[in-house]
């Protein structure tokens, strides 16, 4: 048994009970999912999301009984969240999914899991599954696309149709019985990862921010986190050498499909950074986690100049700015207090968004999710202190360039080095 998160207990010897407050997957944990959505907690939605937990009474010798939240976990599920229980970020993510379900459910006091057995577990010999939860499809389906009785938003049968031929999908959801709704969560359940993701882009195009009430900018960021998770799952099924829910490994024996603009020294830029021209220290430290990381074609990472940064970022000239932009697969945008009142970063991104290019944030230490402006605020945003919110990052990147990752070693020492790195203090510059 592994506890995530204290127990006021010394010992939790029984957890055989149901507990008679478990509100079930449809009722307060459905509710405390749409506060951590609203609220930016990313980390803490998806491990409540991605797990199928219960509300169970643990017996203790000393103190008796206390509710906790439960799961029985598969091998790479168990070892993740372990791996989050000993980071700062990970217990503040499972103290906000204890504060947010005690606000609109049951107060529980712990989080508790325990290991299947591996004959028990669907996971034992396969690469860990990232498909959409229940919880997700419904989320989606009830507060961003918005049904009434039967009907799925401004769906008819012929638009529903129309919308996977727009997607290059070969579904006809005639096949299909049942409602307009039934029809859309029965697609996306039995679609693999991949064509999750290309499903939930397009609902985004369809149905954009602001649009109707539900669709709020929190559960935009998160609805895009599932997509770079997705993404992410298939490149990783792809490579069949999944060795951790977060990080990919290499393959000796197949190389995965590599787009013409990332082979050859004379790459076009498949990344491009977006930054701040006083924030050079820190994205040079980006760059050199990136190449620690990922097998990274010269040239295919693109910024503007940055003092003995490991890759070339290119000509800084306006022209070569634009290509850059149009040529690259994917805009990451660094946000520190100085991009924030950058025109060039917010020209950049506009740049990006007009070109439908994916675009994600990465926040320095001390920029909180709900100052980030209009435009921003419609992108996944991860945190750079964070080791779990990087790896999630770098996964992604990795998946949208297809590029193979170095060992698993390699990859989490490089991770630790950068995000140990940003929590420093900044030298003090104060004598000059």
């Amino acid at each position: 048994m592994l506890k995530l998160y204290p127990v006021p207990v010394s010992r939790c010897e029984h957890l055989l009970r149901p507990s008679p407050a478990d509100p079930g997957p449809d009722r307060a944990f459905k509710n405390a999912l749409r506060l951590l959505h609203e609220r930016g907690a990313q980390t803490a939605s998806h491990v409540l999301a991605d797990h199928e937990f219960s509300v169970r009474l643990a017996s203790s010798d000393d103190d008796g009984d206390h509710t906790v939240l439960f799961a029985t976990l598969s091998l790479p599920a168990y070892e993740h969240l372990r791996t989050l229980s000993e980071t700062h970020s990970g217990q503040l993510a499972f103290e906000d999914i204890v504060a947010a379900l005690g606000e609109v459910g049951p107060q529980v006091n712990a989080i508790l899991v325990e290991l299947a057995d591996e004959a028990e577990d669907p996971l034992a010999d396969s690469p860990p599954r990232a498909a959409l939860t229940q919880g997700e499809i419904k989320i989606l389906v009830t507060d961003w696309i918005g049904v009434e009785g039967g009907y799925l938003g401004d769906f008819n049968p012929r638009t529903h149709r129309e919308f996977y031929t727009a997607l290059g999908l070969s579904i006809d959801p005639e096949d299909i019985g049942g409602t307009l709704r039934e029809r859309f969560i029965d697609i996306l359940k039995a679609s693999d990862p991949a064509i999750q993701a290309r499903i939930l882009r397009g609902i985004l195009e369809r149905y954009e921010l602001g649009s109707a009430a539900g669709r709020t900018d929190g559960l935009l960021r998160t609805i895009q986190g599932w997509i770079s998770r997705l993404e992410a799952a298939a490149w990783v099924s792809s490579t069949h050498e999944a060795s951790s829910p977060r990080i990919p490994t290499t393959s000796s024996t197949a190389e995965p499909h590599r787009p013409p603009h990332l082979d050859g020294l004379t790459a076009a830029p498949g990344l491009f950074i977006s930054h701040a021209s006083s924030d050079h220290a820190l994205v040079a430290a980006l760059l050199r986690c990136l190449e620690s990381c990922l097998e990274v074609p010269q040239g295919a990472i693109r910024c503007t100049p940055i003092p003995d940064a490991p890759s070339k970022p290119g000509d800084v000239s306006d022209e070569a700015l634009r290509e850059n932009i149009e040529q690259c697969a994917m805009m990451l945008v660094v946000v520190t207090r100085e991009s924030l009142s950058s025109d060039d970063v917010i020209l950049q991104l506009g740049a990006a968004w007009a070109l439908r290019k994916p675009a994600c944030i990465l926040l320095a230490p001390g920029i909180a999710f709900n100052r980030l402006p209009g435009p921003l605020s419609r992108l996944h945003a991860t945190r750079s202190e964070s080791n779990d919110d990087l790896a999630t990052l770098i996964t992604t990147v990795a998946a949208q360039l297809q590029l193979r990752a170095r060992t698993p070693g390699r990859f989490t020492a490089a991770i630790s080095t950068f995000v140990s790195a940003v929590k420093a203090p900044p030298p003090d510059d104060s004598s000059g």
